[in-house]
């Protein structure tokens, strides 16, 4: 057991109210052949894509804490919103379900998705009560489910609302467990790490590992891969995520928006369409580790660290670790753009 350099940080932890939701700890894999294939000798893998809840995902780390706090306050209803395709969705649905409460998922996409694909099929395995929205702007989303909540309440529901991907500073105190997790394995395995690169969606899950590393890795940066926003608003959002994490644990701010890495280079054309270097690195970690990524996240985030590693921005030398933090599920709705490359 590695011995704490912060024992009152890890006791704050230890006291903030959780339910079981994640077979927990996750595997921490060494990825040998694609560290071959694209020249990088301490390429590993975070398995987060393996914490058991309805597929798996990181979304169970910070359900944990979500769901234990929506309990305490009462609620007997979890309403939270994503895309069509939101791994995020299908877990809360299923952490809901793990604790007798009801859920309603607003999605935003396509108002007739043809068919039930990919993670949209298990939201309603899984009995959500699922509301189609055309997109809208953030300013509009927010007044709209503002007052859906207000008629959920006036229904007699107890609704406890979760905002996209499950970022706010009690969820994303997930990942700042998570480093401690990760220190632990490393310890054992006696290794180190420059590095930690991972999909940043609605910042959360970088936001807690960020807030994790700066207390108990302070070695390592964590760099994100943006599949959705610009940079720029993207650390923003992840600021004022760790600024309530770091408030929840009583601590000083003590990450700076200079401990913020992203790259929004391999978006593509947008959110939630695929991209072709994206579809490439899903087959080619799948050819050679036999591991599946999916096509909104981690297809994106794994061909930015492949290329950051040709243009040389990350060295041969560098000890890094690739969190895979699930979406499988969505492989079964983008057969479009993945048949022809196979």
């Amino acid at each position: 057991m590695i011995k704490s350099t912060l024992p009152e940080i890890e006791e704050k932890l230890a006291k903030i109210k959780r339910v079981k939701l994640a077979q927990l700890p996750t595997a921490l894999e060494k990825l040998d052949r694609l560290g071959q294939a694209i020249n990088m000798k301490h390429l590993w893998i975070k398995r987060d894509d393996n914490t058991g809840l309805a597929f798996g995902g990181n979304k169970a780390r910070k359900l944990e804490f979500l769901v234990a706090d929506a309990m305490e306050k009462g609620s007997n209803l979890l309403l939270t919103v994503g895309g069509v395709q939101s791994n995020h969705a299908r877990m809360t649905a299923a952490a809901a379900r793990a604790y007798g409460l009801d859920c309603c998922l607003w999605l935003l996409g396509k108002n007739n998705p043809q068919g039930l694909p990919g993670n949209l099929l298990l939201d309603k395995i899984l009995g959500a009560r699922v509301e189609l929205h055309p997109y809208m702007d953030d300013e509009t989303l927010l007044e709209a489910v503002d007052d859906y909540f207000d008629t959920l309440k006036e229904k007699g529901k107890k609704p406890y609302y979760i905002p996209m991907g499950g970022s706010t500073g009690l969820g994303d105190l997930g990942y700042v467990m998570m480093v401690l997790e990760l220190a632990e394995q490393l310890y054992l395995k006696g290794e180190t790490l420059d590095k930690i690169i991972l999909a940043a969606g609605s910042g959360g899950t970088l936001a807690g590992l960020t807030l994790g590393c700066k207390l108990f890795l302070p070695g390592t940066q964590v760099w994100g891969i943006s599949i959705g926003i610009r940079k720029d608003e993207l650390a923003d959002k992840i600021i004022r995520g760790i600024r309530e994490s770091e408030h929840i644990l009583g601590i000083s701010p003590i990450v700076s928006t200079g401990d913020i890495h992203l790259w929004d280079d391999y978006i593509g054309e947008k959110y939630a369409v695929a991209s072709l270097a994206g579809n490439e690195a899903i087959i080619q970690t799948a050819r050679t580790q036999g591991i599946l990524l999916d096509p909104v996240y981690t297809g994106k985030a794994m061909a930015g660290l492949i290329d950051l590693r040709n243009k040389g921005v990350l060295s041969s030398s560098d000890r890094v670790c690739f969190v895979h933090t699930g979406g499988t599920p969505a492989l079964f709705a983008y057969e479009d753009s993945l048949a022809p490359l196979l």
